[in-house]
């Protein structure tokens, strides 16, 4: 029985002689590494945030695969550290969870900033096209109130406008690649409208047109200079009607035009105001004119009538295209704007002066444009391309 005992006794402690050292030995290992014990739970908080930050940041666009391998190491660590979790707790090693996690929050740290920096190269890149696309729209502002337009341009315009209007509203809500698109698209429009008004008003820069203008206007000055009588000249870019007595100017009125400004009147209904050396026919008034006083002239002559002719032959217009008449200076303007069907129109009191001065034969010439000084020729000039 003792033999018995005493082998009990030697097993027991031989039990707890292992156990301590095995203890030691544990103590001595933790003691070197207090981390294998230490739960990483600040470092998944903090991985966990990182990585939401990253996504606030666009980075599943902007950096997927950093991101990506972000979120997989998030994904190995919190394995590990429940592995870590189901071990007798003195045999608990946490190391490698600590190094995924911190790992994580690197890679989601790199997956913002590529994703902040790839915003930044976007915003420049939305920032430059909506500065293009309102550079061409600012290029006709206020061309819808001088200057006549199509519908069809006048449409092209206000579409311009209003994507220019959505192209900033998507930068400020960060849709970089939808502002540059309604934004190159406004380019397109305004410089599709630039494109037909420049065609338009093209002729009013034209140095050889000019100088064809300047001749008439000089041979009508020179007519009334050596006759001592009054003579007038509309320059239609200037909306200015000069009157002049033995070659000298003695008054200047504003004039409103055709409502077809920009356009030489070609044949009936088309709302411009025809350009040429007309003399007035009749003085209208005393209720003979429905814009209080009127001065006819003889439009069409001989070569409106020659210009209508090569258009039908060319197939331009119809053959049965007619080309009006009852051109007229006369009153009731002061509102401006031009509006009439391709009269010119002066203030009342500017008719009323006129009209005592002027005789049937006075001599009016109307020029685009006499020195290329006016809305018209300043638009031609800045729309040059």
């Amino acid at each position: 029985m003792a033999p018995e005992r005493h082998g009990i006794r030697r097993a027991v402690l031989g039990a707890f002689t292992a156990l301590a050292a095995l203890s030691a030995g544990a103590a001595v290992l933790l003691g070197a590494h207090p981390e294998r014990r230490e739960d990483p739970a600040g470092l998944v908080q903090e991985a966990a945030l990182a990585l939401r930050a990253a996504r606030g940041r666009n980075a599943a666009a902007r950096a997927p695969m950093t991101l990506a391998t972000a979120q997989d190491l998030y994904a190995e660590g919190l394995l590990e550290r429940r592995r870590q979790e189901l071990r007798f707790f003195l045999l608990r090693d946490f190391r490698r969870a600590h190094d995924v996690f911190q790992a994580s929050v690197e890679r989601a740290g790199a997956a913002t900033t590529l994703a902040e920096r790839s915003a930044r190269r976007d915003r420049t890149r939305a920032s430059r096209a909506l500065a293009a696309a309102d550079a061409a729209v600012l290029t006709l502002t206020g061309t819808e109130d001088r200057i006549w337009m199509a519908q069809p341009v006048r449409q092209r315009l206000l579409r311009a406008r209003s994507l220019l209007k959505e192209a900033r509203a998507f930068l400020d809500h960060d849709a970089f690649d939808d502002a540059v698109a309604r934004a190159r698209t406004a380019q397109a429009e305004a410089d599709e409208v630039g494109a037909s008004l420049h065609a338009a008003t093209s002729r009013f820069a034209d140095d050889a047109r000019l100088l064809t203008w300047r001749a008439w206007v000089a041979e009508t000055v020179a007519w009334s200079r050596s006759t001592g009588r009054v003579a007038v000249v509309v320059d239609k870019d200037a909306h200015r009607l000069t009157v002049y007595q033995a070659g000298r100017v003695v008054r200047e009125y504003d004039a409103e035009l055709g409502w077809n400004n920009v356009g030489d009147k070609l044949h009936q209904g088309d709302g411009a105001t025809p350009e040429g050396r007309y003399k007035i026919t009749d003085k209208k008034s005393g209720g003979r004119s429905r814009y209080y006083k009127a001065l006819l002239l003889d439009y069409p002559d001989r070569d409106d009538l020659r210009d209508l002719e090569a258009l039908k032959a060319s197939g331009e217009i119809p053959r049965d295209t007619r080309i009006g008449g009852l051109i007229e200076i006369h009153g009731e303007g002061g509102r401006g704007k031009d509006w009439t069907d391709g009269c010119v129109a002066l203030t009342n009191e500017h008719i009323d002066w006129l009209f005592t001065s002027v005789a049937v034969g006075t001599p009016v010439t109307i020029v685009g444009s006499e020195h290329g000084e006016g809305h018209f020729s300043e638009l031609a000039r800045r729309l040059e391309r």
